[in-house]
Parts: structure tokens; C-alpha cells; sequence
């Protein structure tokens, strides 16, 4: 996926990856936890 991304992009513009760490599970497992984790990932995201 990451090379047809990279085409589309414009000159100038570089891919980066903005998410969680690889883990076993998809969330932290505590609802308040993995909604503040989801809040800093997307802020991080929207700045870029």
C-alpha cells in the first residue's frame, strides 16, 4: 500500500505512520485509557 500512497503524493510531501506501537491487541483494554491514547494519535496526525 505504501508505495501506491507515495505516488499520489506531491512533490515536496513525505508518508509518515501515525498510530500505536505494535501489540497483540487492538486497544489498551481500559475505555478511558484508549480514548486519550486516540485523542494524541489523531492530534499528531491533523498536525503533520
Amino acid at each position: 500500500m505504501e508505495p501506491r500512497l507515495r505516488r499520489l503524493l506531491r512533490d515536496g510531501r513525505r508518508l509518515t505512520y501515525v498510530g500505536r506501537e505494535e501489540a497483540a491487541s487492538p486497544a489498551i483494554g481500559h475505555f478511558a485509557a484508549h480514548q486519550k491514547e486516540q485523542e494524541a494519535i489523531v492530534n499528531q496526525a491533523l498536525s503533520l
